[in-house]
């Protein structure tokens, strides 16, 4: 249970845990009594979605993606950053799939899906699951695509590897350019390895490689 209190330097969220004779939590002061306000509502909505279902109850799909994202709060496993890119990322999904329940789930349907958003519906499907949701098994074993192969008459020689190597450490021998490039931008190595002829210009002395996010 979560309510707004006034005190003098403004507005904060208090909420009790537990049943009766349990202790009052008082949440951080905000001076606007909206911003107290909205995350009391977010406070309830996660009550909401954490209550025990009835026996038999069925949840639709935005349902089940409130409740497992609640749960992944409650247990701190998720950051507000996640939960909001995650919320979208599945609802709007749903949205475009017309699914209604989790019984609309075909495996078929999540095969050609990326693999970050494969991987969150596979998750909400586990905890539909648990939470005793019929579903179909067969979409927890859905693989995501392999990525492209790129053919081998495109891909860096090895002297090329080299020569770009060799630049890269020519143009700061003291941190390492090439060092310094991926450690900020989280180049992983399979990047590097499929590196193409277009990716790189030898005499300018610049590569260019796709970053993720």
């Amino acid at each position: 249970m979560a309510w707004l209190q006034k005190i003098a330097k403004g507005w904060r969220v208090c909420r009790r845990t537990g049943g009766r004779g349990s202790k009052v939590i008082p949440g951080p002061v905000h001076a606007s009594k909206a911003v107290a306000a909205s995350e009391l509502r977010a406070l309830q909505q996660q009550d909401l979605a954490l209550a025990p279902l009835h026996r038999g109850a069925v949840l639709t799909l935005d349902q089940l993606v409130d409740r497992w994202l609640a749960s992944r709060v409650r247990d701190r496993h998720a950051s507000d950053l996640y939960v909001t890119k995650s919320s979208k990322a599945l609802k709007d999904l749903i949205k475009v799939k017309g699914w209604q329940s989790i019984g609309d789930v075909m495996p078929d349907q999540l095969g050609g899906l990326g693999v970050g958003v494969l991987r969150l519906m596979r998750a909400v499907l586990r905890h539909g699951d648990l939470l005793g949701q019929r579903i179909d098994r067969r979409a927890l074993a859905v693989k995501p695509p392999p990525p492209p192969e790129w053919p081998e008459s495109e891909l860096l020689t090895d002297r090329q590897v080299d020569q770009l190597i060799a630049r890269a450490t020519a143009w700061s021998p003291a941190d390492g350019v090439l060092a310094h490039m991926l450690a900020t931008y989280g180049h992983r190595p399979e990047s590097l390895a499929s590196a193409t002829v277009g990716d790189v210009d030898l005499v300018a002395g610049r590569f260019e490689l796709s970053v993720k996010s």
